[in-house]
Parts: C-alpha cells; structure tokens; sequence
C-alpha cells in the first residue's frame, strides 16, 4: 500500500492584473468610508457647566495658615463655560528675586474652560496678567494652569474643594450670584 497523497495537493488562487487595478482603489474607498464614519463634530455649542458652581467664591483662610511659610488663598468666578481664578499668595521665605517677592504678598490670575466629571472639577486654562492677557513673562507662573479638584461637598452658599495633587482642601463661600442664575460680568 502506498502513501495517502491527499494532503499534497495545493490549490493556488492567483488574482488577474485587472482585477488588482480595480481592488486597490476600491479598498482605499472603503478605508476612507469606514474612518469618515468613525468620526463625529462636536457640538457648536458649550453645554453649561454645573448650576450649582455658577457665581463668585472665595477662599478666607488655610488650614494651619500661621504655620506655613507658604500658602494661596483662591478666589474664583465661574460662569455656564468659564472659571476665573486670582491666586492671592503670601510668603515668610524669599525663595525669588526682590522684584518679584514683593514683600511677600503677590496676585497671580488665571483663566479657563471647565469641565465636571463625577466628582472632579477639572480646569484648562492659561495664567493671565491682571488686564486679562495671556502672561508670557514676568514673576512666578507662566503658561497652562491645569488644576484638578475632588469637589467634596457642596450648598448653596459653600463648596469644599480638594487638589487633587497637593491634597489641599479649599473652604470656599459664596460671594455673589445664585445657583442656576448667570453671574453679570
């Protein structure tokens, strides 16, 4: 008995050189359909941020403030798609030169677009000079201010956030606008 030669066999499909010059244009089309149809435009508009944000906050003092050398107290304002922050800073340690330490105490602003997330207050925003400009040069931060806040608790009148990288809780009250009525510039 001889050998079973069933498995031998090789079928080969070869595909004619017409063939190939109208499927390679034809696959091109339909990658291209496929991605188009992956993709979607984001809406014209902003949604509103979160009602109860909306209005003036401000932040009156530090935990253990006497005892450090270094701290920031935030003021913010947050309209339905923007959140404004001056960053009041005070220090007992020249850690810069005389220009900018001031004698301890500067401003510093910053300004964003929002976004909450569960529990998160996630800000992309750029420091600003005092007339609102981006600030290129000068004393302390320059360039993206990107925090990112556990917000902890929250009532009509105040808002306990955390940073989310320095574990900083930020005792906030409200000082002007109501939930859900948009704060006049």
């Amino acid at each position: 008995m001889g050998a079973a030669r069933g498995y031998d066999r090789r079928v080969e499909v070869t595909v004619s050189d017409s063939r190939k010059s109208v499927l390679q244009p034809l696959s091109a089309l339909l990658l291209i359909a496929l991605c188009l149809s992956a993709c979607r435009f984001n809406p014209d508009m902003r949604q509103e941020g979160l009602e109860y944000l909306h209005g003036r906050w401000t932040q009156d003092s530090v935990a253990m403030q006497g005892d450090l050398l270094q701290y920031t107290l935030h003021e913010l304002t947050v309209t339905p798609d923007s959140i404004y922050f001056t960053l009041h800073t005070t220090a007992r340690v020249k850690k810069m030169a005389d220009s900018c330490y001031n004698d301890g105490n500067w401003v510093e602003y910053a300004r964003g677009l929002y976004v909450v997330r569960q529990d998160s207050l996630l800000v992309e925003g750029w420091y600003r000079q005092a007339d609102g400009q981006l600030k290129t040069a000068g004393c302390h931060h320059i360039g993206k201010y990107r925090p990112r806040f556990l917000i902890l608790h929250h009532t009509a009148d105040s808002l306990i956030l955390e940073e989310r990288l320095s574990r900083q809780r930020l005792l906030l009250r409200r000082v002007a606008g109501t939930p859900g009525e948009p704060l006049q510039q």
